[in-house]
């Protein structure tokens, strides 16, 4: 009901008043001064601009069209009513999932009014998985280098690689993982980064901006621009790769059902007006898309507009370096510590050691991280996890089973195997174990008992800073 509620108050609004309007507050939500103010209905705004889109892409070539409405009062109504919808579907899902018989959520006609302690911290948990949005992108640092910090010189170098040259050829590639793709991978990764930085620099031509009643607006990267399809053509240059950036009749339809939110980024063009051809973005919309399509692509995000690419370019630059990382921030509190191969070789930091089983058994499976305080005789084992933030209940719901205790084939289960491996190797035998699945970032309904526990990075640093991981 309060989906179809927002869906037809949004039915009611003109997309070539509402959409530059919404592209553009969606500029000032993330970043600028107001920011931390607006941050918050960011992804109703996302969600509003998909519905309001609508109106445009559920016409055909515009004949027909019911009168629209260009009241900014109607657009604030139709986008309140989405960020309540947005905030009612956060609630059932983690009440879905999360909550136990003692668990409540209870609802007032402007949203949530009360809730146990419980839903409380997962509701904190979710808005610390998200507030800081693009910020935690595996990707950013990279791209931020390989593809921001000289644009032009960037753009040349994507030219070369899409005419045949080898990435690790390229300089403004060096020390990123840019450089390490393998060449022949998909032209379609090339091309779509290459797009979005012409349309980029495109939009902070002020000759490609225009005020929504006339006139020049103010140069920068939080005005929109507005763009003709020649426009695009001329800037691009490549019609396949313009054609993943346009949202298109189809795709909206498929869309629009299941992530209305997540449109604008991975489709960063929208129809102000389907006769006349005329689209609205900005240059920060088109940042935010290039950011995430590079992101979806390492992650291999399944349709979310994202190239994936080769497996070994997420292990070789995701997650061993994340491994590495939880190994360093053991050692420097004090630990030997240090990976543990397939064939039982620990590699601390004090060389290798190799491990036997006295029964001869063989290890199940590597160990990210054997971390051993001979002091107080305890060892940690840590199973490092980077992994894709679900985007549906369903993918939640099966993340969470993988991190559940009662799952045979989850981290729990195969960590424990190890354990009890390890408890058996003479050295260890009266040390005390805990395991720990490490995430890189904080993911929300994350469990433990007492001998395994779940957590993210930024707490497992405090517990070691403050030596209360394993308190004697």
């Amino acid at each position: 009901m309060a989906r179809e509620h927002a869906e037809n108050l949004c039915a009611q609004v003109s997309p070539r008043m509402a959409v530059p309007t919404l592209v553009r507050l969606l500029n000032h939500c993330y970043y600028g001064p107001s920011k931390r103010r607006l941050v918050w209905i960011g992804p109703a705004v996302k969600t509003t601009l998909a519905f309001v889109a609508g109106n445009e892409y559920q016409t055909g070539d515009g004949r027909h069209r019911r009168q629209l409405s260009d009241s900014r009062g109607e657009l604030k109504r139709a986008l309140l009513a989405v960020a309540l919808l947005e905030q009612l579907q956060a609630a059932s899902d983690q009440v879905e999932l999360l909550a136990t018989p003692d668990d409540f959520v209870r609802l007032g006609s402007a949203g949530i009014v009360d809730q146990s302690p419980r839903m409380e911290a997962v509701a904190r948990q979710t808005r610390a998985a998200l507030e800081r949005r693009g910020a935690l992108h595996r990707t950013l640092r990279d791209s931020t280098n390989a593809i921001w910090r000289h644009p032009g010189r960037s753009l040349q170098a994507l030219d070369n690689v899409l005419l045949g040259a080898s990435p690790r050829e390229q300089a403004p590639f060096d020390s990123t993982f840019f450089a390490q793709i393998p060449d022949g991978v998909s032209r379609q990764f090339w091309g779509g980064i290459r797009a979005r930085l012409k349309v980029a620099m495109s939009a902070l031509d002020s000759n490609a901006m225009f005020a929504l009643r006339g006139g020049p607006l103010e140069h920068g990267e939080m005005e929109i621009s507005i763009f003709d399809f020649d426009d695009l053509k001329n800037v691009v240059g490549d019609d396949d790769s313009l054609a993943t950036l346009l949202w298109t009749p189809r795709w909206y339809a498929a869309r629009v059902k299941e992530h209305p939110s997540s449109m604008i980024v991975e489709r960063p063009i929208v129809a102000i007006d389907a006769p006349s051809w005329l689209s609205a973005t900005s240059f920060l919309a088109m940042g935010d898309s290039l950011n995430w399509f590079v992101e979806a692509s390492v992650m291999s995000y399944r349709g979310a507009g994202g190239v994936p690419l080769p497996q070994k370019v997420f292990d070789q630059n995701i997650s061993k370096p994340f491994e590495r990382t939880v190994v360093d921030a053991f050692r420097k509190s004090g630990y030997q510590a240090g990976r543990v191969t397939p064939k039982a070789t620990w590699q601390s930091q004090k060389g290798d050691v190799h491990l036997v089983h006295p029964d001869g058994a063989p290890l199940p499976g590597e160990v990210d991280c054997l971390a051993v305080d001979a002091i107080h005789r305890t060892a940690v084992v840590a199973e490092c996890k980077v992994l894709n933030f679900p985007d549906s209940v369903n993918r939640m719901r099966n993340l969470l089973l993988k991190l559940r205790q009662e799952d045979a084939e989850a981290f729990f289960s195969k960590l424990r195997r190890k354990i009890a491996w390890l408890t058996q190797i003479a050295t260890f035998t009266s040390y005390r174990f805990l395991g720990v699945i490490v995430l890189d970032r904080i993911m929300p309904g994350t469990i433990e008992n007492a001998q395994v526990r779940t957590l993210d990075f930024g707490t497992l640093q405090v517990l070691l800073d403050e030596e209360a991981l394993a308190p004697s």
